[in-house]
């Protein structure tokens, strides 16, 4: 529920709002309650518009810092309300739009060196063995190594050298930590509230409201696990879209006695995209025999394991999966006052659903590789 509010209500559409922190009545169990009233139309017409910005420019640098890191943020929409039907009828709507553009602090990671790219492993402490060489002698069996470290070049496989083309340059000649890289990260989203009232008569009123938002990335990188660009980096491409409706029904029994029931439905809608799935990667590097999905067409999934490796290519973040979550409610509360007392009675039914989907498109195939299976041998 908190995505649905934070995504799709704004907070200029808040006309009222309440903690409850402790001693909340039974309604709201649990260990706390967050209760908001959204604006209603009045008998005047009411608008505003607004536009909140922050900017680099505008920010303060660091105290060790060089320069300023980007940030841009801008929040603007409008406000709209009034009657339908003077003293029956009345509206709200309210639209919100925010976009933000930063970027990740810049980070050290690992990459292979301009030699290794093409086959020299001499700066490595270790020897590397010619998996092809393996010989039975006399009951031993062994492997020879490459001489010098250096893997002949028709030996690597054109696969290889076609998932590296996009790896950008080493900063240094060290194996490890030899590149520095930031990327760029943001968002955009948009909401809109819309609420009707109805005063029935003098006992009885009602409203409906609506809400719905969506945020996505500016860019393909979100939360990246690591300074390494596209195809190589440990991102996804998230849509969250908050879908929130309710109905309220209010009714004055008698001086003393309140009825108020209600309907609400909200739904949470993330589909999550695999950022390279579109590049045919598997097919155009030559590998054949992979099912479709993720499999055959997006970049692929590797780990390094071992001493002076490089850091991984793409990750789990990198999976796609789909996400809906839906609530159905429906409460009815009476509350009477008896003198300085007030009881509340009422019922609550709720219907959840959490529907998730791994693998959504159809397949997954990881790889993993470590350099015990080329730097050294054991029988």
């Amino acid at each position: 529920e908190v995505r649905n509010l934070g995504l799709g209500v704004s907070v200029e559409a808040v006309d009222q709002f309440q903690l409850e922190s402790a001693g909340a009545s039974v309604e709201y169990g649990g260990q706390g309650a967050t209760n908001y009233v959204v604006k209603s139309g009045t008998n005047k017409l009411h608008g505003s518009t607004y536009e909140f910005f922050r900017n680099t420019l505008l920010d303060a640098r660091g105290f060790f810092a060089r320069t300023r890191a980007p940030e841009h943020q801008n929040e603007f929409g409008f406000n709209l309300g009034g009657p339908v039907v003077k003293n029956k009828v009345f509206f709200f709507t309210n639209y919100d739009g925010f976009r933000y553009r930063t970027g990740t602090a810049a980070t050290l990671v690992s990459i292979p060196t301009a030699g290794a790219r093409v086959g020299n492993f001499s700066g490595l402490p270790v020897a590397i063995f010619d998996p092809a060489s393996t010989a039975t002698v006399g009951g031993v069996v062994s492997r020879t190594a490459f001489a010098g470290g250096i893997i002949p070049a028709n030996r690597i496989s054109a696969a290889s050298k076609y998932f590296q083309a996009g790896l950008p340059d080493p900063i240094n000649t060290a194996l490890l930590t030899n590149y520095l890289g930031s990327l760029p990260t943001g968002f955009n989203n948009w909401n809109t509230t819309n609420k009707v009232d109805v005063v029935l008569n003098d006992k009885s009123r009602f409203f409906a409201l609506y809400s719905r938002g969506h945020r996505s990335q500016s860019n393909s990188y979100r939360g990246a696990g690591n300074s390494l660009p596209l195809p190589y980096t440990d991102t996804r491409l998230v849509h969250e879209i908050p879908t929130t409706a309710q109905a309220k029904y209010t009714y004055v029994l008698s001086p003393t006695i309140l009825n108020q029931a209600s309907l609400s439905y909200s739904r949470l809608w993330v589909p999550i995209l695999n950022a390279t799935i579109d590049g045919d990667w598997m097919t155009k590097a030559g590998v054949k025999g992979l099912p479709a999905g993720e499999a055959a067409s997006s970049f692929p999934e590797v780990s390094f394991a071992g001493p002076n490796s490089p850091s991984n290519w793409r990750g789990t973040n990198s999976r796609a999966f789909t996400e809906a979550i839906n609530n159905l409610s429906f409460q009815d509360n009476v509350q009477w006052i008896k003198g300085r007392h007030a009881v509340t009675a009422g019922l609550q039914i709720q219907w959840l659903q959490a529907n998730e989907k791994t693998n959504a498109y159809g397949s997954l195939a990881t790889w993993g590789f470590s350099n015990a299976q080329t730097e050294g041998f054991n029988a």
